[in-house]
């Protein structure tokens, strides 16, 4: 028996707690997901050994200071000060306190501060997020993020509140999970259309959470018109090639016929 599950939800990171919860997964035994992917041309398949997503982990940073009029600086701490300082420290986490074999990554994506140019806020917050491909960086990123704001923001005579968020846990996939599907990728789509990825993405994919509970694995699959424009996911630019579908069904369709012991 063969079983198809269309996710839900899955930028928020719970559609597949909410496919575990229904039962359709607790007596299958292996999964096979896949994700378009642009910056790759429509027919093509890309599988990697090892971690194909990160664990996605957010957190936001409140610098607490005291605000005033930006004309009485000395009379003032000033958190906007404070937290750029932070800013840059963070990325310090990234080159001075990881091995540079692995794979790290830490953004700040929003800050807010004040409403009016010449009035010096009494707080900052911004967000922003990590992402790590195994636990021990995972768990030294969430201490050195906690630390590092904290003893910035107090140098600046401010202090420093973070919420920090465990995303998804990172998809791995086994190599002979990856055998499997470049196997079966050059049988259904040409060797010339199977590839392996260079590099893990860093981005989070909750269907990591069924892999967590069956074996299985997650490739690339190819979603940009040959020749024509990249638009990145999660941007206005974004552009899916719909003849990457038929792709995507003859790969599902190879991987549970290779899964069943049937010729491909």
């Amino acid at each position: 028996e063969v079983r198809f599950l269309f996710q839900p939800a899955e930028e928020g990171e719970h559609g597949a707690d909410e496919v575990i919860a229904t039962g359709l997964v607790s007596d299958v035994d292996a999964f096979y997901g896949l994700h378009v992917w642009s910056l790759y041309p429509t027919g093509t398949l890309h599988a990697t050994p090892g971690g194909i997503w990160a664990e996605p982990d957010m957190f936001k940073v409140t610098i607490h200071g005291k605000g005033g009029h930006g004309a009485h600086c000395h009379t003032l701490r000033d958190p906007v000060v404070a937290a750029s300082a932070v800013v840059g420290a963070l990325q310090t986490l990234v080159s001075r306190e990881t091995n540079p074999a692995n794979a790290v990554v830490i953004s700040i994506c929003t800050i807010h501060a004040g409403a009016a140019s010449n009035i010096v806020p009494d707080y900052v917050e911004m967000t922003g997020t990590v992402r790590t491909l195994n636990p021990a960086d995972r768990d030294r990123m969430e201490e050195s993020v906690k630390r590092v704001a904290a003893s910035v923001a107090e140098a600046y005579r401010c202090t420093a509140d973070v919420d920090y968020i465990r995303g998804v846990p990172p998809f791995i996939c086994e190599d002979e999970w990856v055998d499997r599907a470049l196997r079966v990728g050059k049988k259904m789509l040409g060797e010339e259309n199977t590839k392996i990825m260079p590099y893990a993405a860093m981005g989070g994919e909750d269907f990591a959470f069924i892999k967590e509970k069956k074996p299985g694995i997650f490739v690339r699959l190819g979603a940009r018109t040959p020749g024509g424009p990249y638009g990145s996911a999660h941007s206005p630019t974004f552009y899916c090639d719909n003849a990457c579908l038929p792709v995507g069904m003859l790969t599902i369709i190879g991987l549970a016929a290779d899964y069943l012991g049937f010729d491909v």
